[in-house]
């Protein structure tokens, strides 16, 4: 099931997910912590003015943050992105339950909303998510993808 609108439909609820609250390097800060706690290679973060969001290229490992979207949840969604990339490849869905379930520990932990607020408001947009995404758990299941070449 794609829910990609609906998650999109619920980061435009959390008015402060949708400006430039924070600086590049915090944005930075935030995602080294979060590829650093599920072991993978920390991603190059760069400011784009060019495309309508953000996103991550898993060809250069390079999040690219629009300029009014550099704040902490965008940059954790980026950065579920490049996790779950050097785990799963493409062979899940780009905003599936995996990929909820990632951002959605990582939002908890770097405090931008209480857990019981986030889970909350997933349910009422219908967006799903695997349960126990967290690094110890995602650890024990797979491994880190070898790089091809």
């Amino acid at each position: 099931m794609d829910q990609t609108k609906q998650l999109y439909a619920w980061e435009d609820a959390w008015s402060s997910w949708n400006a430039a609250s924070c600086t590049l390097s915090e944005c930075r800060r935030f995602v080294r912590m979060a590829c650093k706690s599920y072991k993978v290679p920390v991603p190059s973060v760069t400011m784009h003015k060019h495309t309508e969001y953000s996103y991550f290229s898993p060809d250069d490992n390079k999040i690219a943050l629009r300029h009014d979207q550099r704040n902490v949840p965008i940059a954790l969604h980026e950065a579920s992105h490049a996790i779950l990339w050097h785990y799963y490849r493409d062979t899940i869905a780009d905003h599936g339950k995996e990929f909820v379930g990632v951002y959605l520990y990582l939002l908890t932990m770097s405090e931008c909303a209480p857990a019981i607020a986030l889970t909350a408001s997933l349910r009422h947009y219908g967006i799903r998510w695997t349960r126990n995404m967290t690094p110890e758990k995602v650890l024990q299941k797979k491994k880190p993808a070898q790089e091809a070449g």
